[in-house]
């Protein structure tokens, strides 16, 4: 939901889908994007969001439709159904929120543990404990019970990250690939 199109003040708004990079933390093979878009795709079919979707905070709302042809046919249509064609409307809005941390960073970043990467650790300590005795087997279960980490990546500071926003042709365009993100400095550097 990174492209958007925008039909005139009383039109809908139609969804031009982006390209989704991942990062190797979302390498998972349960997790493919295809599910996910075809998940927003039943969704949005029948009018539901789990959160209302917003330009760029969530005081300004977007209605939504799903537009299963080519967004600029369904402009068309809807401009059929407004009785004129959507105005086109152009506006520097300046700089808006991108995000609150760093594409860069969030690449290698935290992440939870599966439940079958926990259950494999916890295969592993029971293989590597076979030849102690009970009360060191117990011993070293419970340092590995406090000491456990439930996540992998490293910890990253949230950072906001902004970008210039511009409405042309009545679209926004905020694809990482074609604005330039900003990051503030820190300790005034």
């Amino acid at each position: 939901m990174r492209e958007i199109r925008q039909s005139g003040s009383e039109g809908g708004v139609a969804l031009t889908p982006p390209s989704l990079p991942l990062s190797p933390l979302a390498n998972r093979s349960d997790d493919r994007v295809e599910k996910y878009l075809d998940e927003i795709q039943r969704r949005a079919r029948q009018g539901k969001c789990f959160h209302r979707p917003g330009l760029g905070v969530r005081e300004f709302a977007a209605d939504f439709d799903w537009v299963d042809s080519d967004p600029d046919v369904a402009l068309a249509r809807r401009a059929a159904e407004l009785g004129h064609l959507p105005n086109q409307f152009n506006e520097d809005l300046g700089l808006m929120l991108y995000d609150v941390f760093d594409a860069r960073e969030r690449a290698h970043g935290f992440r939870w543990l599966r439940t079958e990467e926990i259950d494999a650790c916890e295969r592993d300590l029971d293989t590597a404990l076979v030849s102690l005795k009970n009360g060191e087997q117990t011993k070293r279960r419970k340092e590995d019970s406090a000491n456990r980490r439930r996540w992998t990546g490293k910890l990253i500071k949230p950072q906001p990250a902004f970008f210039h926003a511009r409405i042309e042709n009545s679209k926004l365009d905020c694809h990482p690939d074609r604005v330039q993100i900003l990051t503030p400095t820190i300790g005034g550097h």
